[in-house]
């Protein structure tokens, strides 16, 4: 069975959830180098943006295209991000 969120690097998911018509992912980098992250939703799942936002989820920059609904990220060492799809 495919899984409808995959991430794959050396982060820590604390968060997932919808906000409106949105998914926020919420990664946190526990180790001493900086993560390579990628971010991909299953076949039934469909986004073309992501952005940074703050844990009010108010936005931190502008929203950036993804393509296929899949995003390559990096998270700093020690650091929490959360990222909003739509």
């Amino acid at each position: 069975t495919a899984s409808p969120l995959r991430v794959d690097g050396d982060v820590v998911v604390t968060s997932a959830r919808m906000v409106g018509d949105a998914f926020e992912l919420r990664c946190f980098n526990p180790t001493d180098q900086t993560a390579e992250i990628t971010i991909s939703f299953g076949d039934n799942i469909s986004f073309s943006r992501i952005q940074s936002v703050n844990l009010e989820s108010s936005p931190l920059d502008r929203p950036s295209r993804i393509t296929d609904s899949k995003a390559s990220l990096r998270l700093e060492p020690r650091k929490i991000a959360t990222y909003r799809f739509q």
